[in-house]
């Protein structure tokens, strides 16, 4: 035991505090700087997923113990210690949990949700819809708006396909409007979709990593 941790088990001994967090706070204080690659690959392999992982590397930066967490996250010492070790689920947890997940990491509640996997990128993506149910969707929009219909004949209404393009073609050139209602999502929803595509990611690479290790485990 190097002097960084035996000092570390003196102080949690005389503050009562959870030797394993202090422990593990010790073992990655006296470790090489970790590149920010290497401190993702990291978190994405806690047993208890990202979300977990993210929270337990929080506490060892501030130097809180698991109970201390728990705490914060108003849930028990055995709650965080089946999160920890994936006898419960991290995507099964609450609004409230997730909201003061959210307060203890200093980001939004949506983040948390999603390092939960309670957001996925399915979530992200549109649902399939033919050619024919889009331009009607666009043409019902218009019809809905009174300035809109009034360049509306029922001929028009009731023509095909390429009649209705067409025309919502013109009229979009013609008014500026967005007649397709497909402006750009807001900045906080595109941030959202490229972190569920980066999250994708780094699972996936968290689990191949594991892969790995179990196949080099069990050629050893």
């Amino acid at each position: 035991m190097n002097k960084s941790m035996k000092r570390a088990q003196r102080k949690a001994h005389n503050r009562g505090e959870d030797s394993m967090s202090v422990f593990e706070s010790a073992r990655l204080a006296s470790s090489p700087v970790e590149t920010k690659e290497e401190r993702v690959r990291r978190l994405y392999s806690y047993e208890g997923g990202a979300l977990m992982g993210w929270l337990l590397d929080e506490c060892r930066i501030r130097g809180f113990t698991l109970q201390a967490l728990a705490t914060e996250l108003g849930v028990t010492y055995g709650y965080i210690n089946q999160l920890r070790s994936g006898l419960r689920e991290i995507s099964q947890v609450g609004p409230r949990f997730a909201q003061r997940a959210a307060r203890f990491l200093g980001v939004p509640t949506v983040v948390v949700k999603l390092m939960a996997g309670q957001l996925t990128m399915s979530d992200f993506i549109p649902p399939q819809q033919t050619e024919e149910e889009f331009v009607e969707r666009a043409m019902i929009r218009l019809l809905e708006d009174s300035k809109a219909s009034a360049f509306i004949s029922l001929d028009t209404y009731t023509a095909d396909i390429a009649v209705k393009k067409d025309f919502l073609s013109l009229y979009a050139e013609v008014s500026g409007d967005d007649v397709y209602n497909m402006k750009e999502l807001p900045e906080m929803l595109r941030w959202l979709q490229r972190a569920a595509v980066e999250h994708s990611e780094n699972v996936l690479q968290a689990e191949r990593g594991q892969g790995g290790q179990a196949a080099l485990a069990l050629a050893a």
